[in-house]
């Protein structure tokens, strides 16, 4: 899932014109701060919630959902003034997928608060606006139909399995 996502916000920011290689997802590396236009996409602390609940039956299986995940990625892009950075911010936005796949699951993806950074020193002198992407997965479990018995009336039938008890 956090592959995924930050796959996923990578791609959004590449639509904006912002050059791949100009796209961190470590703070590790310094001299990244001082490229413009450069963005970031950091995840931050989440939770893990348990929640089983049946979210599909397929044909010969039932999906069961175990956890809910919650992850909040912060997304900062930086340029060299506040109207360049705003651009391709809302840009940002346009090309945001509300929900993305990961395999056979969905993630939804809910952008949140915003902020604006400055760094105001002489070599640098860049604008950044952050805006928190929270991605909403979860940890999934199936289920053969076959374990599966059926009361219907005070008669049981095992569904997908021929033999009878």
């Amino acid at each position: 899932m956090i592959q995924a996502v930050q796959e996923g916000l990578k791609a959004a920011l590449l639509q904006t014109g912002i050059a791949e290689k100009l796209i961190h997802t470590s703070i590790a590396d310094e001299k990244a701060y001082q490229v413009t236009p450069s963005a970031f996409v950091l995840m931050e602390s989440g939770d893990i919630k348990y929640d089983k609940k049946r979210v599909a039956v397929r044909p010969g299986r039932i999906i069961w959902q175990l956890y809910t995940v919650t992850i909040p990625f912060s997304v900062l892009i930086t340029d060299k003034d506040l109207p360049k950075a705003e651009s391709k911010f809302f840009m940002f936005l346009q090309k945001l997928p509300r929900r993305m796949l990961d395999g056979d699951y969905a993630i939804s993806l809910e952008p949140g608060t915003i902020k604006k950074l400055e760094d105001t020193s002489i070599l640098t002198q860049a604008v950044g606006l952050e805006v928190m992407v929270t991605a909403k997965g979860g940890v999934f479990s199936e289920q053969k139909a076959a374990q599966l018995k059926v009361l219907l009336e005070g008669v049981e039938f095992d569904r997908g399995n021929s033999e009878s008890n």
